[in-house]
């Protein structure tokens, strides 16, 4: 019987850091390049819509062996897609919140997935989180209420360091398009959805089976193999090529510019309607 834990985050694709950017050779005095890109949202200027932000769920085992991601927005067929299909399962809803069709489609693709492989799914209960669907192989079970930051595995680190992971490309990505003469902002506007998507991907794939081992245990799981306690998020914050553009605890604001964004709330039955017509 497998422990899995599932769980919504927001994520600002688009954002730059808010913070001063230095740029090796581009500035004589080592100022930052004008014009750095509000977090979405955060500001006036950063735009309020959801069309800069995805909902994205984790789902994975206390092992690391099992790991999958589904993101969910506003738009169902952005025009990015027409040249590729996205890497992660997509869906899209009214608010870029999960819904409880959304969940119970990703629980019953998830549950002929697994064959006869038994698993005890650990989520929030949230009211999207409910369904009625019959599952062979996923026995659901509800946290109590306000716990869930201390015992849900994914909010003891795992989520936070996928978004490193995530960031971390972003920056990589944003000072090459810097030193080749783009702005911030510009580059900021290029990350369309499925260029966020290709590096969300690989920010999860990052994610270390000795970072979620340690969560699971920190959140009062039992792991039957011992692994070293591998702090993976300060390694990601002690990545040395950012030393010069940007301080450490600018990158982690960066890194934590969404961990309030909503991920679902309480929807008409009109929207909930016009969420399974969009899917």
């Amino acid at each position: 019987m497998m422990f899995c834990n599932a769980d919504e985050t927001g994520l600002y694709y688009k954002a730059a850091p808010s913070g001063t950017l230095a740029v090796a050779g581009s500035h004589p005095t080592g100022a930052a390049p004008s014009g750095t890109l509000a977090v979405a949202g955060s500001h006036p200027t950063g735009g309020k819509t959801p069309k800069d932000r995805v909902t994205v769920l984790f789902l994975c085992n206390s092992t690391g062996t099992e790991k999958k991601a589904y993101a969910i927005r506003k738009f169902k067929n952005p025009r990015c897609f027409k040249k590729a299909r996205p890497p992660l399962p997509y869906y899209s809803s009214k608010n870029a919140w999960m819904t409880s069709w959304i969940w119970s489609d990703i629980l019953q693709k998830f549950d002929r997935e697994l064959g006869n492989r038994k698993i005890l799914l650990f989520a929030d209960n949230a009211t999207c989180h409910k369904t009625d669907e019959a599952l062979k192989n996923i026995k659901i079970i509800f946290m109590p209420p306000n716990t869930t930051s201390l015992i849900q595995p994914l909010d003891q680190g795992i989520i936070r360091t996928a978004k490193a992971h995530y960031r971390t490309q972003v920056m990589r990505k944003m000072l090459q398009a810097i030193n080749d003469g783009t702005s911030i902002i510009n580059y900021a506007k290029s990350i369309d959805i499925l260029k966020a998507l290709h590096m969300l991907k690989r920010a999860w794939f990052l994610v270390s089976p000795a970072t979620i081992e340690n969560c699971f245990r920190k959140a009062g799981f039992p792991v039957i193999d011992k692994t070293s306690n591998v702090n993976e998020m300060q390694m990601v914050l002690d990545v040395s090529e950012f030393d010069e553009a940007i301080q450490e605890e600018d990158f982690e604001a960066f890194v934590d510019c969404d961990k309030e964004a909503e991920c679902f709330g309480n929807l008409t039955d009109d929207e909930i309607c016009d969420s399974v017509k969009l899917n």
